[in-house]
Parts: structure tokens; C-alpha cells; sequence
């Protein structure tokens, strides 16, 4: 019998209200490829955070429901809040030991995805770093996208996503905290982020960063300010847990 604490999680917030007939494709590529890229189903969970005024609910929750893994949940009570909500409600859902974040728009490329970040985040020490693999637009291994982290990593900060964020910033966060612990980018594990967005998915990424810059202003004088007076003594507890591994070896 599968052991809880080994799960691999996906933290999946959907909102269907825009596009919903494309976000509906979106996800049901989202679950077809992850079912067949996922090398133990059984040891993955995902938990899925749905808007309960959402109109295309029933179906998203239908394809989760199809899905092979070996545990998964639906949260519907955060009607319209934002992304960073979701995230870190999904994940205090969780029973898994390895959180991932991931968005309706992703499509796994590489079988072993999961094994591949496990395998990474085992090779930290006490677990305590940044795994994050290849999304082949966006941020081409300069930030964290689609980044994991373990549990303790989570239980040290006592976050996940840095709440007061909307959802811009949370990768350049965990780059940060990657930055001074531990990070791997997994080049050849290959999760790619299919923007709603992009018409042409050979647009640069600095491109397709530009259209959403008024965005990004929103969210930067909250990152501003945690780099400025929170990062130091954030990234002093993932070192104190990184330590205790040291001298216990």
C-alpha cells in the first residue's frame, strides 16, 4: 500500500469563466498527458481548486474524477480568489510530500517527470531546495516555473506561495529562496506551458512578458518588499533545516 507522505502533488487551481471552451481543451490535455507521462500514477495526487460559480465546474471535475492517481481532492468553497489562494489552499489540502505548481495549462512532454523531480528534491539536503523543470517558452530556466518543493520546505516558511501575492512574482519568490539554498532546473524534464494566450508558440518569451507588464505592477511592490525585509529571515530557516541535516550526518 502507497505510503501518503510519498506523494507527489499537483496543486491545480481551474477557472473556466473566460474562454471556457478553450480552457476546457487546455485541461483535458492537462490530464491526458500527465496520465500517460506520469511513470507512478499511484503515488501521485492532485488536488484541484474549482470556482463553485464556475459553469464549466462539472466537466473539470469530471476529468479529475477519470484520472488514475493514486489520491485527489476538489476545493470549491475560494470562490473568485486569486491564484496565490488557491495555490496555497491546494496545497494545505495536501497530504504529499512533494508539491508542485502547476496551472490547467500545462502538458507533460517527458515520461518519468515525477521521478525526475523526486529524484532532485532527494538529492537536497533535508529536502530543503527548488526542483523545476523545462517549460520550453516562458522563462527558459531563468526562474522557477512549474517549481517543486517538499513538505518541510513549506512547514520552515509557513507558506507556500507568499499570500499577499495575486500570482505575479510567486516563481521569481521561489527563485530566490532556490537561489540561496538549493536549485535544480531539470532541463530535460519537459513541462510545457501552453498559454491560453499564445496563437504561436514560437514567440519569444520576453515577447509575450511585455503584454503583461501592467500586470506585473500590481504584484511588485509586494515582492519588493518581502526581498527587502522578509527574504533574509525566510531563507534562515530553510538553511537551519539544510544544517541540522549536516551535523546529523
Amino acid at each position: 500500500m502507497t505510503n501518503i507522505n510519498s506523494y507527489l502533488g499537483c496543486m491545480l487551481p481551474y477557472r473556466g469563466h473566460e474562454a471556457a471552451e478553450q480552457r476546457l481543451k487546455s485541461l483535458e490535455n492537462f490530464f491526458r498527458t500527465l496520465e500517460d507521462a506520469t511513470e507512478r500514477l499511484d503515488w501521485l495526487e492532485v488536488v484541484m481548486c474549482v470556482d463553485s460559480d464556475d459553469s464549466t465546474r462539472y466537466k473539470a471535475m469530471s476529468m479529475l474524477n477519470k484520472c488514475p492517481c493514486g489520491s485527489k481532492f476538489v476545493i470549491t468553497n475560494l470562490c473568485r480568489r486569486t491564484p496565490v489562494q488557491k495555490w496555497n489552499a491546494c496545497a494545505d489540502r495536501s497530504s504529499a510530500e512533494y508539491v508542485l505548481c502547476v496551472g490547467g495549462d500545462i502538458e507533460f512532454k517527458t515520461y518519468g517527470w515525477d521521478r525526475m523531480y523526486r529524484e532532485a528534491i532527494d538529492d537536497f539536503p533535508n529536502k530543503i531546495g527548488v526542483a523545476y523543470s523545462n517549460d520550453l517558452h516562458w522563462t527558459k530556466g531563468q526562474r522557477c516555473n512549474n517549481h517543486c518543493v517538499s513538505r518541510g520546505f513549506i512547514q520552515a516558511l509557513g507558506y507556500w506561495m507568499l499570500p499577499d501575492l495575486n500570482i505575479y512574482y510567486s516563481d521569481d519568490v521561489m527563485t530566490e529562496l532556490g537561489k540561496r539554498t538549493n536549485m535544480a532546473f531539470m532541463h530535460n524534464c519537459v513541462l510545457e506551458h501552453v498559454h491560453p494566450c499564445r496563437k504561436d508558440r514560437t514567440v519569444e518569451s520576453d515577447a509575450i512578458y511585455e503584454q503583461t507588464n501592467e500586470f506585473y505592477k500590481e504584484d511588485r511592490p509586494t515582492f519588493d518588499w518581502w526581498k527587502e525585509n522578509q527574504m533574509a529571515e525566510d531563507v534562515a530557516k530553510l538553511q537551519d533545516l539544510m544544517r541540522e541535516h549536516q551535523s546529523i550526518r
